[in-house]
């Protein structure tokens, strides 16, 4: 009905496309990609082949059920999936409620926290001239924003890093009150660094915040300390242990002692060593010279100060459990060796410890079962309770828990011995004679390593002119099974009824063989076993090289005060 002729094919088309109910895919993708082609004008004489060119019109076919119902989104970089790690949710603790043991804390507690060697006190004693040089120093090199080397020797334990750092606290407190321009703190430690060159790293990040490799870290210092800038904050570094941070070719130590000496650096270097000489023993001269002339340093304490040190950490304790005799006593002990605070405070830290557990012992023996007792109900009128016989008898014990000289002497015989010092002192006497001759041949010669023969002969002439009575029966007499035979018992009546005959030296010479042999062998063999000594094994012939396997100070030091050693020159 609706196609009658030509003039009806263009409706019958629209009607055809409109009432279609589903369409294919494929044919909607052709009906598009023919509509991107446009015929050229019929005027050319031969068939043209069709081009590609630009759409005139929108001939978008119409879009299906699917995809009217479901609208596709556009891909763009805001609809785009940004995958994050989610945060780490931390669960907080609970509140930390401390007991009333804690809180109330005894006087041997609080005794044992101020004596500990990490313990900061509120002022440094006894170096008051060092720290008014170094806070000079210090002072005037910032003020002036000029680089400057200062070294700083002493013993171990005379408070040397301890003052730099309160040196340092009291400058950046007056920065912080704005006496004083502000500046950088770096410090170096040579122990906590696995190499030397790590140090310009440090020292970069401490500058910057950036973290770097060493190699690129050196480049980054040179060209920041080689560069003027106006803005530039002062740097301090303290550079302790420094003989650790030396290299073969000394590369670290002479371009921190160079960088300071450079106009726009700015850079303090605090160079902190143990021994006085190191610039001239270890370092070369270019360095020894860059390093300058500013040296303090730093004496080991005297008694009289290790005493006002040790009774200035006490004060904050509220009962007397320390005697004075027993601080002069630690503090002289110490003061005649080094002079290390560090290590009176250990020997007085554990006194406290060996006196505190003494008083716990006396009060478990004088009340047993008294911790597991349940606290006594409080009465309203106490003075008709009966004084206990404990506390009857509170008064008649007052020394126990308090540290005496004999609490010292036990505390520092505790932190002088070693195990090789508590088992060569449990040696039997053949061991600390055979000891005792390898020590004299060593001291006599010159060499380390003798053979077993040379430190037999030695341990015999030491035995006859000893008058040690068990040296002289050990050494000087045959064993038991050997005086019963009959054959050397009657060689010896015989030399001694005829003094001119050769029977008397035969038998004093079999006689100190066969003891040399039965003794001293022994000896050396259970040294060697036990690592003292190194021998060599020859099944204990008298050729066999023998050599001292540990130091001969730590032999000489465990046995000279014992009481089987006394005359064998140790």
């Amino acid at each position: 009905d609706l196609y009658s002729g030509q003039k009806d094919l263009q409706r019958l088309a629209d009607l055809v496309e409109t009432q279609t109910v589903k369409t294919r895919k494929r044919r909607a993708v052709k009906m598009r990609d023919l509509d991107d082609f446009v015929q050229e004008d019929e005027d050319g004489s031969g068939p043209a082949t069709p081009r590609k060119k630009r759409k005139l019109g929108s001939g978008t076919p119409t879009p299906s059920k699917a995809k009217a119902q479901t609208p596709r989104k556009l891909m763009t970089p805001t609809h785009k999936r940004i995958i994050t790690k989610r945060a780490l949710e931390f669960t907080p603790l609970g509140t930390r409620v401390l007991s009333p043991n804690q809180l109330q804390a005894s006087p041997y507690q609080i005794a044992r926290s101020t004596l500990h060697v990490s313990a900061v006190p509120h002022a440094l004693p006894c170096r008051e001239t060092e720290f008014e040089m170094v806070q000079s120093h210090l002072e005037a090199a910032i003020t002036a924003g000029t680089g400057s080397c200062i070294y700083i020797s002493g013993t171990p334990g005379t408070g040397k890093t301890a003052t730099v750092r309160e040196v340092v606290a009291s400058l950046q407190a007056a920065v912080a009150d704005e006496q004083l321009d502000d500046f950088y703190f770096v410090e170096i430690n040579g122990m906590k660094v696995t190499d030397p060159h790590q140090s310009y790293s440090l020292l970069w990040e401490a500058l910057k915040g950036d973290r770097v490799s060493s190699a690129h870290a050196l480049e980054l210092l040179e060209q920041e300390f080689t560069t003027p800038s106006p803005r530039r904050v002062p740097c301090v570094v303290l550079m302790d242990e420094l003989d650790q941070l030396v290299t073969r070719n000394q590369g670290v130590m002479y371009n921190f002692f160079n960088w300071p000496q450079l106009r726009h650096s700015r850079l303090i270097v605090l160079a902190v060593a143990n021994t006085m000489d190191l610039p001239e023993r270890t370092l070369s001269n270019k360095i020894s010279s860059r390093l300058g002339l500013t040296r303090i340093t730093f004496p080991g304490y005297t008694h009289t100060q290790l005493m006002t040190i040790i009774q200035s950490r006490l004060e904050c304790v509220g009962a007397v459990i320390v005697e004075s005799d027993a601080i002069q006593f630690a503090s002289r002990k110490v003061a005649a060796v080094s002079g290390d605070a560090r290590r009176a405070l250990d020997i007085c830290r554990r006194a406290v410890e060996i006196a505190e557990q003494e008083e716990t012992e006396s009060s478990a023996s004088t009340d047993p079962g008294k911790e597991n007792l349940p606290p006594d109900t409080p009465s309203k009128t106490p003075g008709r309770q009966k004084p206990t016989p404990q506390q009857s008898t509170a008064g008649i014990d007052k020394r126990k828990g308090i540290v005496t000289i004999a609490t010292i002497r036990r505390a520092i015989n505790e932190a002088t011995s070693t195990p090789l010092a508590a088992y060569l002192r449990a040696l039997p006497l053949s061991n600390k004679l055979f000891l005792s001759a390898l020590l004299a041949r060593l001291r006599r010669t010159g060499i380390t390593e003798s053979t077993l023969a040379d430190v037999a002969d030695e341990a015999l002439r030491m035995a006859r002119v000893s008058l040690s009575k068990p040296v002289q029966d050990y050494l000087l007499t045959l064993p038991p099974t050997l005086v019963q035979d009959e054959s050397i018992a009657d060689l010896g009546a015989d030399a001694q009824a005829t003094p001119g005959k050769r029977g008397r030296p035969a038998a004093k010479k079999e006689m100190e063989r066969v003891a040399r042999l039965l003794g001293l062998g022994a000896a050396g063999r259970e040294l060697a076993e036990a690592g003292i000594v190194g021998l060599e094994s020859r099944c204990g012939e008298r050729v066999g090289r023998i050599r001292l396997g540990v130091s001969d100070d730590a032999v000489r030091e465990a046995l000279r005060e014992d009481e089987e050693s006394v005359g064998l020159g140790f």
